[in-house]
């Protein structure tokens, strides 16, 4: 190969590079929540309180700062010895299960990294909707 080509290749890979960081830089910045925290009784997001969090047993509930259930959820072991959750979303009248997403602290990081929480904290609903139908391993 000569010089030309060199320059030539070396210039794509540049571009090629600068292409992939800034596609992970937008994607990054469309996140609308960039900060959880879980405490025994509330959700944070991006450092204020979102939601309400019950617990009883082995059920678990997740509320609005109104006190209105939006999600329930109950986790257990199935026959192999596997956990499992089933969860309502009561916002939209769906119940979902996935065998990756047990519990409350899984179900928050999944909506986030779908970004299904608005910047207000609040739930889209249409995106909370988008979700199910793409995670959700129960038959309709």
């Amino acid at each position: 190969m000569n010089n030309s080509n060199n320059v030539i290749m070396l210039k794509n890979r540049f571009v090629l590079f600068a292409i992939c960081m800034l596609s992970s830089y937008l994607v990054m910045a469309q996140k609308n929540i960039t900060e959880i925290q879980f405490e025994k009784d509330e959700i944070i997001l991006n450092g204020k309180k979102a939601f309400d969090y019950q617990k009883e047993g082995n059920n678990y509930a997740i509320l609005d700062l109104k006190g209105n259930e939006l999600i329930t959820g109950e986790i257990g072991k199935n026959d192999e010895g596997e956990w499992f959750s089933i969860i309502t979303f009561k916002i939209v009248d769906k119940t979902f299960s996935n065998k990756k997403i047990i519990g409350r602290n899984h179900l928050i990081f999944a909506l986030v990294e779908e970004n299904v929480f608005q910047k207000n904290l609040k739930i889209n609903k249409k995106k909370l909707l988008k979700f199910i139908k793409k995670y959700n391993e129960l038959e309709d």
